[in-house]
Formats: C-alpha cells, sequence, structure tokens
C-alpha cells in the first residue's frame, strides 16, 4: 500500500513532468509516477497513456514556455488524493488556482483536473 508520504512524493513527480523540456524526459518521468494504463481529464482534454498525455503536456508547453504548477494542499486517504495547485508561468506569477482528483494503484492511475478559464 502506498503511504500518504509516497503519495505525495509520487504527485511531486508527475508535477515536475509538466515543465520537461522533451517528450523524452516526460516518458522518463512516467515510469517513476504513473501507472501504464493513466487516465487524465481536465475542461480541456481526455488523456489515455503516456504518449496522449505527453502530447498534451507538449502542448501547454508550447502555449505557455516554462510553466508548471505548485502544490498548494495535499490531501489524501484510501489510494485517493485531492490536490489545490496554482497555474504558474516561467518567473513563478500564478496565473490560475485548480484542484485535481487522483486515484493511485501504487502509481498515479487516474487524475482529473479543475480550474478557472
Amino acid at each position: 500500500m502506498t503511504t500518504p508520504t509516497d503519495r505525495r512524493a509520487i504527485w511531486e513527480t508527475y508535477t515536475s513532468s509538466w515543465t520537461a523540456g522533451s517528450t523524452a524526459e516526460r516518458l522518463a518521468t512516467y515510469a517513476s509516477c504513473l501507472s501504464s494504463d493513466v487516465s487524465y481529464t481536465d475542461p480541456n482534454v481526455a488523456a489515455n497513456g503516456y504518449d496522449e498525455l505527453a502530447q498534451y503536456m507538449a502542448g501547454f508547453q508550447q502555449q505557455l514556455p516554462g510553466g508548471g504548477f505548485v502544490t498548494k494542499d495535499f490531501s489524501d486517504h484510501h489510494d485517493v488524493a485531492i490536490i489545490n495547485w496554482d497555474m504558474v508561468d516561467a518567473a513563478g506569477n500564478v496565473l490560475s488556482p485548480g484542484t485535481s482528483f487522483g486515484g493511485d494503484d501504487g502509481l498515479l492511475k487516474s487524475m482529473t483536473g479543475f480550474f478557472e478559464g
């Protein structure tokens, strides 16, 4: 069973993949934080698997070079977590708050993001 400390570390590793400079870097990061059959949804996309998620993240980086996410609050129990975060630009300026809900099987298996705008 994944402990809360492990789950938080897995989440932070996943979050770092949003700022990775290349698809190859993202894919390398995924192996340590995402289940191979991961599903990700937000108001703009439903992505399944590493390749679809990596494409979506690449598009995010094209629109907001150096942008990423900073975790504000992290709560979890029974293999699920809810996370409040800020989307930031390359300089760390907050652009928008959001919330994600995720479940795991040792690695993140499903994530749903909610954000303004």
